[in-house]
This record gives structure tokens, sequence and C-alpha cells, in this order.
């Protein structure tokens, strides 16, 4: 039996400035597209994904305490290691200097195009 899942959405607000969730557009915010779907509850093989806070920087993480920052909401739940069992893209952490920023399916997120960090794989359907 399958989870339920909800659209990871990636936004850009009135700065250039991103930020993934699944909740509603934020005032000054538009969406950009869906980077995949988070299941709602916990599924074999899963792991949450933690939305986290560093000054005034948003980053999702695979760490429910944030490396050590501060602890938002759980938007839902990925796959660490790419599923067999279900359609997939990974999940990437994308990098705005040293600090983490928000999600991308490409590991080229942002410009000066620093690296990204693979969270995990999220499904597409």
């Amino acid at each position: 039996m399958s989870t339920p899942t909800r659209s990871l959405n990636r936004l850009i607000g009135p700065n250039g400035e991103h930020i993934s969730t699944v909740r509603n557009v934020s005032p000054g915010y538009s969406v950009e597209g869906s980077l995949g779907r988070l299941h709602t509850s916990p599924r074999q093989g899963t792991v949450p994904q933690s939305h986290c806070v560093v000054r005034n920087d948003n980053f999702p993480s695979g760490d429910v305490n944030c490396a050590g920052q501060r602890y938002v909401s759980r938007p839902g739940w990925f796959h660490p290691g790419r599923p067999a069992d279900i359609r997939s893209l990974p999940l990437m952490r994308c990098m705005a200097g040293n600090t983490a920023s928000s999600s991308s399916r490409t590991p080229r997120t942002a410009r000066p195009r620093p690296p990204a960090a693979g969270l995990g794989w999220i499904s597409t359907g």
C-alpha cells in the first residue's frame, strides 16, 4: 500500500531568493515548479525531510536536528537512496556560498553555480 504524497514546490521570492515548501505560497513569492512529491507519512525506506533556518536562510535537510540550526517543520519523507519500486528524481540541496539554501532536481542550481549536495530521491508520481 502506498502512502499519500504532496508536491514539494520550489518558490522564488521578490529578491531572487528560493525556498522549497509543501505549504501555500507566501505573499511576494511565486512557484517556479514542483520538485516532486514527498510522502506525507513514513514509508519503508524513507527518512524525514526537515525545513530548517540559519539566520534568514531557509534550507532542507535530511538531519532531523537541522545540523544544529533552527528546525521549522517537517514537509514530508523522502528516500535517501534511489528506490527501485517508484519513479523518482534526485533531490539536491543548493548551496549559496558556504550556506545550504534551497532545493532543486539538478546539481547546478544557483549562480555563480556552486556545487549542490544530494539529499536523496523524491517521488515523481
